[in-house]
């Protein structure tokens, strides 16, 4: 899949899957005592703030250039906040703290209108353009980082530990169910969050 409007709404899809997962592990840490919860929401935090950031970067690189171009409307920033900021305001609290989780509520909600907004103005461009200058389009994209053609994954800066780390319990508990004894590790809501939310997005 190399088509630009494709790929958008795709990484649209991959970052409120990344969202849900976000607040899974908030649940999860919640009842964490000592430093391994906020340390599982700073690095699954990480993961999320360079997509979005990825994303973001290219959108101003590569889409917004190409609305212009095609005599299509840019998307209104709902609230006047860019996605930049939102990830801003994040990343200025302490992760677990009544202030990191109510801006990461702004943040889902914020994310959510600028897309729905962008997803609205992509469907006019889609018939504005044809198939051929949104798969080239699509390759000044995926050359950006911001999301791969063809399926390739791109590693994000601190993107494995936190997933890895649950993952990890999740295998601990089955192999202990498969030899008839307890797991050493219950197999915690996050692990199958996080693992869905990469399923999904290699498969786009």
């Amino acid at each position: 899949m190399t088509d630009l409007t494709e790929l958008i709404v795709a990484e649209h899809e991959r970052i409120r899957r990344l969202f849900s997962a976000l607040e899974d592990v908030a649940r999860y840490t919640s009842r964490q005592a000592g430093r391994r919860g906020p340390l599982l929401l700073e690095e699954t935090w990480a993961r999320l703030a360079a997509l979005i950031t990825g994303h973001a970067q290219a959108e101003r690189r590569v889409l917004y250039p190409a609305l212009a171009a095609a005599g299509a409307e840019r998307p209104a920033l709902p609230g006047q906040r860019s996605l930049l900021d939102c990830v801003e305001q994040v990343s200025q609290h302490a992760p677990g703290s009544p202030a990191w989780r109510r801006a990461v509520a702004v943040a889902r909600a914020g994310t959510g209108a600028q897309f729905s907004a962008e997803e609205h103005v992509i469907l006019d461009f889609r018939q504005r353009t044809d198939c051929m200058r949104r798969e080239a389009l699509g390759h000044q994209w995926a050359a950006l980082g911001a999301r791969p053609a063809h399926g390739a994954r791109r590693e994000l800066p601190s993107a494995g530990l936190a997933g890895e780390r649950l993952r990890r319990q999740a295998r601990d508990a089955e192999a202990g169910q498969a030899a008839g004894r307890p797991g050493r590790h219950r197999i915690e809501p996050a692990a199958g969050v996080l693992e869905r939310a990469d399923r999904a997005a290699e498969r786009r």
